[in-house]
């Protein structure tokens, strides 16, 4: 009986991600700049544990979790996206991550977003309209069906998900990373963690 019921969960959960990785590629009604340091979440999350930064780093590099404010929820998984590579962590029972895969992106000949002059931290709510792009990178973020926030790289010119990059998708049930093929395609799972 366990194993119909985890098999139908899983079934259910490769149904979901390439369902939300084909939808959340149309454009949202409002687009947010956000740079190093800024925080973002879900404002429709009832349990408001689900959020992403923007990390200080070359290259930047955003991430997401689910935890509060003393870090990531212990045996929960997060995804890490950077224009250079997407991974996966599992924070341990001491909230130490571990990581589990690495998948590499492909270089794009498109300038980055352009970085937002100096500001103070920001920490945005995103609604079903609202997306964010990350200054200094290729990165942008929207929600999704289900309460899942999907990243993934943009060429800045044309607004596309480029052919062979990697998607990072997180939910309070899930953990996964999208390959995409071919731009405009929900692309393939190459990775996914059931979240605890």
């Amino acid at each position: 009986m366990v194993g119909l019921l985890l098999l139908a969960a899983v079934t259910a959960v490769a149904l979901v991600v390439p369902a939300v990785a084909g939808r959340v590629r149309a454009a949202p009604h409002e687009v947010i700049e956000l740079d190093v340091g800024d925080t973002f979440y879900l404002s429709s999350d009832p349990r408001l544990g689900l959020h992403c930064q923007v990390v200080l780093g070359r290259p930047v590099t955003v991430g997401c979790a689910i935890g509060d404010k003393n870090g990531a929820r212990p045996g929960t998984y997060s995804v890490l996206l950077t224009d250079q590579a997407v991974g996966m962590l599992r924070f341990g029972p001491t909230r130490i991550p571990t990581p589990l895969m690495r998948f590499l992106q492909p270089r794009l000949e498109s300038r980055p977003f352009a970085p937002r002059p100096k500001h103070a931290r920001q920490v945005v709510g995103l609604n079903a309209d609202t997306g964010v792009i990350i200054g200094g990178s290729h990165i942008g973020c929207v929600p999704g069906a289900h309460l899942i926030i999907s990243c993934s790289l943009h060429d800045s010119v044309t607004g596309n998900v480029p052919a062979h990059s990697y998607e990072a998708f997180i939910s309070h049930h899930l953990a996964s990373v999208v390959k995409v093929d071919a731009p405009g395609t929900p692309g393939r799972i190459v990775a996914l963690y059931n979240q605890p």
